[in-house]
């Protein structure tokens, strides 16, 4: 009897040592993401870990604590209130436990709030459109309304600084004949 109570322990032991782990990832994230500037945005933190881990975050390499009064560490994510332009950076949530950590990071992209709509231009009238970004951008793409590119008689001109890292896009679109 004594040494089926010693095997039932063990096997016990073993398979309560067997569910316990590092960190996971619990499921997927999309690590660039963006938003306007005013809004709230929560980064989600998914992670489970047998035992519970212990969640830290960071932005940018400096971690973020109770003083950053607009940031709050949530239980499974990071909730930033009326987002600024000096948010945009990396974010890191770590999470650790005494088996070992697991990081999940973020590129967070601020968007300036829309500009009001301004009138129409004629043709051959000047026009200049901008936008600013912030944060590591891989791709910018512009959206117009269709314009038929075969008969398209337009002359653009793209200038790049790098002490500013300006771009302008010069061009003369024939106006619209609906219009």
């Amino acid at each position: 009897m004594e040494i089926f109570c010693v095997c039932l322990f063990l096997k016990l032991l073993l398979m309560s040592a067997a569910a316990r782990g590092p960190p996971r990832v619990s499921e997927q994230v999309a690590h660039r993401q963006s938003i306007r500037i005013g809004r709230t945005m929560k980064l989600p933190c998914p992670v489970e870990g047998d035992p519970p881990p212990l969640i830290m975050w960071t932005k940018d390499g400096r971690n973020i604590h109770s003083g950053w009064t607009r940031f709050r560490v949530l239980q499974h994510g990071l909730r930033i209130k009326e987002v600024e332009t000096e948010d945009a950076g990396t974010y890191v949530c770590k999470a650790i436990n005494g088996f070992g950590s697991v990081n999940i990071n973020y590129t967070l992209i601020i968007i300036e709030k829309k500009k009001k709509k301004k009138k129409r231009k004629e043709e051959e009238e000047e026009v200049a459109h901008g936008c600013t970004i912030t944060g590591v951008v891989m791709w910018l793409l512009w959206v117009c309304d269709p314009v038929d590119y075969d008969n398209l008689a337009a002359q653009i001109q793209v200038s790049v600084s790098r002490a500013d890292a300006n771009r302008e896009i010069k061009a003369a679109l024939p106006s619209r004949e609906s219009d």
